[in-house]
């Protein structure tokens, strides 16, 4: 992405050089400070877009609930866990209540199903 952008802002550095009326032709000092001046530009680019990237990563750590994959594997693990303690239907039902509610509580949510993503493993 950085070659790219760098490549492009030099082209356009370029068409414009070579759009003024008398052709000018750059020294070696004028084209290195040409080119670090683009340099500098496109390292500034290249920092808002990982400030950019930082924001979405947290967003998706801090503020993302599970996918209906994710609940699966949650409700998968909590099937596993009550039908490995008891073989008694009315047991596995106030197991599961239990369970259920222990996630709840614990995660601070209203349903398994808001569950951050962050916190899957630790729920399972």
């Amino acid at each position: 992405m950085f070659t790219a952008t760098y490549v492009t802002k030099f082209e356009e550095m370029e068409k414009t050089l070579q759009g003024q009326d008398a052709p000018k032709v750059l020294s070696p000092k004028e084209q290195l400070m040409a080119s670090m001046q683009l340099t500098l530009e496109t390292a500034q680019e290249v920092e808002e877009i990982k400030g950019k990237v930082e924001q979405l990563e947290d967003k998706i750590d801090n503020q993302m609930t599970l996918d209906y994959g994710m609940q699966r594997r949650l409700q998968k693990a909590v099937g596993a866990r009550v039908y490995s303690l008891t073989k008694d239907e009315s047991e596995k039902r106030r197991l599961f209540s239990e369970l259920y509610r222990e996630i709840k509580d614990r995660f601070g949510v209203a349903s398994y199903k808001d569950v951050l993503r962050k916190d899957l493993q630790a729920a399972i």
